[in-house]
């Protein structure tokens, strides 16, 4: 997979808890999918990092990761601060990172050389102590 050309996306369904593909919500209104406020919101739309894990098993938004190691994280989307070698200094980053216990926000790079997906955030938190 590496670089994929279309997004992909699955979604997890808030009401019923159950995760599902993106193809069960994509013919519904939009106003379904995303509504005015949190509150009405029926579902939650999972981007896909665009990597495989070391199983080949294709990396979402909430994924819980595991690495050689043990060591647990949860990828996370948004905008999170790195250390740019470069200038020194920590900068603003938008994109795919990867959050654990203790440690600053990280770049998630080459997810298959170093970690397999274990569960996600909706269906096993347990996994990340929450």
């Amino acid at each position: 997979m590496g670089n994929i050309a279309e997004m992909n996306f699955r979604v997890w369904d808030i009401i019923n808890k159950r995760m599902m593909k993106w193809e069960k919500v994509m013919d519904l209104p939009a106003w379904e999918i995303f509504p005015g406020t949190p509150e009405q919101r029926a579902y939650t739309v999972l981007r896909s990092t665009g990597k495989l894990d070391s199983n080949g098993q294709e990396v979402f938004e909430g994924d819980i990761i595991e690495n050689f190691n043990g060591f647990r994280m949860r990828i996370r989307f948004g905008t999170y601060w790195a250390w740019c070698p470069l200038d020194e200094r920590y900068m603003d980053s938008v994109g795919f990172y990867a959050e654990a216990p203790g440690l600053p926000p990280m770049p998630i790079g080459s997810i298959e050389t170093y970690g397999k997906v274990i569960g996600n955030t909706f269906e096993s938190p347990e996994l990340m102590g929450d």
